[in-house]
């Protein structure tokens, strides 16, 4: 007898990345930032981590907001849900990066792709595949970002989104402002 284990639906496999940006005249920032993860990604992450210590700890975080926002220096950090195991992984964390964004005549200006980039540039880098590309999960993930203490900077992408569509699966991203605060989703 072979049983199949269901899928998870997509709103079970989350990332959601919030982000309480105090920003300076130049462009440096002081980040309080929560990362919370469900489903799949969690597990993973739980699986990664357990046998870590806090310096190996630290260095995963430091990637990992290395990949959202370059030079990265974590000031502050924990991790809940891993021990003892809940299906939600909370990262709590404090951080500062120099050039969070650019000053650019005389206006702050932000790339939202590098706050909450596309994973996607990993699966599709050959010009010609041999095998399929599978996605071991569907995800949504989204990431809200408040800045405080600066004239707010300006999205050098249009508001907005795109969509992808084909016969193995569907990728959606968009982003908006609203009252301050900036959210990027996406799903795959």
């Amino acid at each position: 007898m072979v049983c199949v284990t269901p899928q998870s639906p997509v709103g079970h496999n989350a990332t959601v990345i919030r982000w309480d940006v105090s920003l300076a005249r130049n462009g440096d920032a002081t980040i309080h930032g929560i990362t919370s993860l469900t489903g799949t990604g969690a597990s993973q992450l739980r699986e990664e981590l357990l046998a870590q210590g806090n310096d190996e700890r630290r260095l995963w975080l430091e990637t990992y907001l290395a990949e959202r926002c370059p030079g990265v220096q974590v000031d502050t950090f924990r991790f809940e849900g891993v021990e003892p195991v809940h299906d939600t992984v909370n990262i709590t964390y404090q951080f500062h990066a120099r050039q969070f964004s650019l000053i650019r005549g005389g206006m702050h200006v932000m790339r939202p792709g590098e706050v909450a980039p596309s994973d996607l540039s990993v699966y599709f880098r050959a010009v010609r595949r041999r095998y399929p590309i599978r996605f071991r999960y569907a995800l949504r993930s989204e990431v809200h970002v408040t800045i405080h203490d600066a004239s707010l900077p300006s999205l050098t992408e249009q508001d907005g989104g795109d969509s992808v569509r084909s016969a193995f699966g569907e990728y959606r991203r968009a982003s908006r402002e609203e009252g301050g605060v900036w959210h990027f989703d996406a799903t795959r």
